[in-house]
């Protein structure tokens, strides 16, 4: 194995299809999608995958397997287009931490929109997690100078616009069993 097969030079991310904001301007459309696939080390697609992994079984339980990868696909290339908009026109983009952020950002907005639907539904732990994992991503994950802000928050800002909202009717069986659940234990 060569030597810098876990670290490739900037030419090759390029070559690759990593996010040039000139080069999407110059027509390079498919970079805001390529992008997401490619990782400058092992621990950069491993921090993504675990993000991936723990922030995507959470968010499969609130929604269908079409409207996951919806928000996944969604957030990633929101993520990049962000980063193509505001971000310096020769920075060189890669990774799936907007789309990281993008399935943090439809999970809180899936459990706003639950607990405006039935004020019973908020579980403060989960938010805890949720936000604990945000800030943690926040304060150290990554490279120093090498962490795309902007895809990050584009990512979460698609993600919160993605977002599976809850189903009214399954709100009213969870609300109807905790009415009864609450009920039985009055009178026993």
């Amino acid at each position: 194995m060569r030597p810098d097969a876990f670290d490739p030079p900037r030419e090759r991310l390029v070559r690759f299809g990593a996010l040039v904001p000139a080069r999407v301007a110059r027509g390079e459309w498919w970079r805001v999608a390529t992008a997401a696939l490619l990782h400058h080390d092992v621990a950069h697609l491993a921090g993504n995958a675990v993000g991936l992994l723990v922030l995507g079984a959470a968010l499969a339980s609130a929604a269908s397997p079409a409207r996951f990868a919806i928000v996944a696909a969604g957030a990633g290339v929101g993520g990049n287009l962000a980063q193509f908009e505001f971000g310096p026109p020769a920075a060189v983009t890669i990774g799936a931490s907007g789309m990281v952020f993008g399935l943090l950002g439809a999970l809180i907005a899936w459990r706003a929109h639950e607990i405006r639907a039935d004020r019973r539904a908020l579980r403060s732990r989960e938010y805890l997690r949720l936000f604990g994992f945000a800030l943690l991503a926040l304060l150290g994950v990554g490279r120093p100078g090498h962490t795309a802000w902007l895809a990050h928050a584009g990512g979460f800002l698609a993600g919160v616009l993605l977002a599976p909202r809850p189903r009214v009717a399954s709100l009213r069986m969870v609300a109807a069993a905790q009415d009864d659940d609450q009920d039985w234990r009055r009178w026993n």
